[in-house]
């Protein structure tokens, strides 16, 4: 009897480890989909379903226009591997297709009849619209120790994803449209993964937290999520949002061989390119060394642009429809690192040192015609000339360039690209949106960076670093022992706000000392999330925020229409 028992148990602990081992089978309305099992960087199970095709990616003479959701599938779809990464510019071996559009889906709980769903976390991920993917380069593994389901997803990007003639050819928002039907297909399957379709945190970096600004615009957006996390960007800054962006679209066609002078011809042409033209020609839009950082942006569309099954995805400036609180808002969290993208004078300064001193040397002698380029504003007029000085004088001192003078740049890079257009957003929405903000500053040196110099030492704190507490990024280490109590604070924040709406979680040892409210336009205050978390009174950076805000004044609101 008793080797009777025992034989029995050890069958027993048999079956269940081989039921921990078959690859998870979830039900969607396009099909079933099989996953595997990961492992999260405490042993947790993370049942996986990669690759998931959410919709179809137009080609042909359809290539830059909306995408269409997937169609159904027959059979069981292999969701064990990652899909192909959307065209992108990059110096590794990563499988790319058009036929890009996947989502992830990581859960560390399948759903049970009557059991609790948990709340949903999308990521969207950064790279300026024309580089990174959800799909390769942000991993679960930190993140799915706390009792959430992650979405990471591709959107199409570079002149595949944000081309805009102005007209049914190309309208624009490419990839913002694609991210909609993500959201859309997240609504309705989710809760076969043991998601709560009522419960969507969208939080994105950089390009990725534009794209979240813009989706509380969107009236295509609307009732897809329902708390925000906006990580270092907005479309709020210093230059409005252009209407079209036919200048990129013969800029393409010019390094892709196609004709220019006949639209028609030229778009024959651009449809019958493969993506791997498209790809390597991205490096001809640097104008400066590797400015501008931004190249393709969202734009304003007009009506007219629309063909019968397309929809307009924002049809007026940000900075007019959020004082006009014409959105669909929702609480937010937003703010920025500490250097965000100072760390790029270290290029500048390691060719010095090698006796290569261009860099310095172009910005010295034509400073008033590079940095409108570089720190993004406009060109070649009085007022960008004016701009140009005032910055220099301000930054700079006036003083020339040079290793050994190189911080103000550092600063000037990190607030025209980053800081100012998020601070504005930060101001505005605390003025006008009905929901509640909450601002903080990220100053957590962990254990590595995007910003570093050549021998190592860190920049600072860079622009995407707290990605690598919240993610396994391809490319770099696991997290050392330093980095865990940051990565358990920003947990505990990102979950608590994606359950309730409010960042800080009750009763919990880490946040014992910091009370975060709500910001006010007359008492703003921030978190500041270092090697221990304080509040601070006042705006981050305020004196370099009171220059820009100087220099750049908000326009008076223009006629806009109101999404419904």
């Amino acid at each position: 009897m008793k080797i009777f028992v025992l034989l029995f148990c050890c069958a027993l602990a048999f079956v269940v480890e081989a039921q921990k081992n078959v690859n998870p089978v979830v039900e969607t309305r396009n099909g079933a989909v099989k996953g595997s099992i990961l492992k999260t960087r405490l042993g947790k199970d993370i049942y996986s379903f990669r690759g998931v095709r959410y919709a179809d990616a137009p080609t042909g003479r359809n290539r830059f226009k909306q995408s269409t959701p997937a169609k159904p599938h027959t059979g069981i779809f292999d969701a064990t591997q990652e899909g192909p990464s959307c065209p992108q510019f990059v110096d590794d071996s990563r499988v790319m297709a058009e036929d890009c559009l996947r989502l992830n889906v990581y859960t560390n709980k399948l759903p049970k009849p009557n059991g609790e769903l948990q709340d949903v976390i999308v990521f969207l991920h950064p790279g300026a619209f024309y580089s990174f993917s959800g799909t390769y380069d942000f991993g679960p593994e930190n993140i799915l120790d706390s009792n959430i389901v992650l979405v990471t997803l591709n959107y199409r990007l570079g002149s595949l994803g944000w081309m805009s003639t102005g007209d049914e050819r190309a309208p624009g928002n490419g990839g913002l449209k694609d991210q909609v039907l993500a959201l859309r297909w997240i609504k309705d399957n989710i809760e076969n993964f043991g998601g709560n379709p009522g419960s969507v945190t969208l939080i994105g970096c950089s390009a990725g937290s534009w794209s979240i600004a813009l989706h509380m615009l969107s009236p295509m957006s609307a009732g897809l999520f329902h708390r925000a996390i906006m990580i270092s960007g907005a479309p709020t800054a210093q230059k409005l949002l252009p209407n079209d962006q036919k200048n990129l679209a013969i800029k393409q066609a010019e390094l892709l061989n196609c004709p220019t002078g006949n639209e028609d011809q030229m778009f024959d042409c651009l449809y019958e390119k493969p993506i791997e033209e498209f790809v390597k020609s991205r490096p001809g839009f640097a104008e400066f060394y590797g400015d501008p950082v931004l190249v393709w942006s969202p734009v304003i569309e007009q009506s007219h642009c629309q063909n019968n099954n397309g929809e307009a995805f924002l049809t007026g400036q940000p900075i007019d429809l959020i004082r006009e609180r014409k959105g669909y808002f929702v609480p937010t969290i937003i703010g920025v690192n500490r250097d965000e993208f100072a760390y790029v004078i270290t290029i500048a300064s390691q060719q010095s040192a090698m006796g290569n001193n261009s860099i310095y040397d172009d910005f010295n002698s034509r400073w008033e015609d590079i940095a409108p380029i570089s720190f993004a504003y406009e060109r070649n007029t009085a007022r960008s000339r004016e701009i140009s000085r005032e910055l220099k004088s301000f930054y700079l001192n006036n003083q020339p360039l040079g290793p050994n003078h190189s911080e103000g740049l550092g600063q000037l890079y990190a607030d025209s690209l980053i800081i100012f257009q998020t601070h504005r957003q930060e101001r505005l929405l605390t003025a006008y949106s009905p929901a509640p903000v909450y601002n903080y500053l990220y100053d957590f040196e962990g254990c590595a960076t995007f910003g570093a110099w050549s021998n190592g030492t860190h920049y600072g704190v860079a622009h995407h670093d707290e990605l690598l507490i919240i993610f396994r990024v391809t490319g770099f280490p696991a997290l050392c022992n330093n980095d865990v109590k940051t990565l358990n604070r920003l947990s505990g924040i990102i979950t608590n706000f994606a359950k309730s709406g409010v960042p800080i979680p009750p009763n919990n040892p880490e946040f014992s000392n910091v009370h975060w409210q709500p910001n006010t336009v007359e008492n703003p205050k921030y978190l500041k999330i270092a090697d221990e978390l304080s509040i601070e009174d006042g705006i981050i950076y305020s004196a370099r925020m009171d220059k820009w805000e100087e220099l750049f004044p908000l326009p008076p609101i223009a006629k806009s229409k109101k999404g419904k």
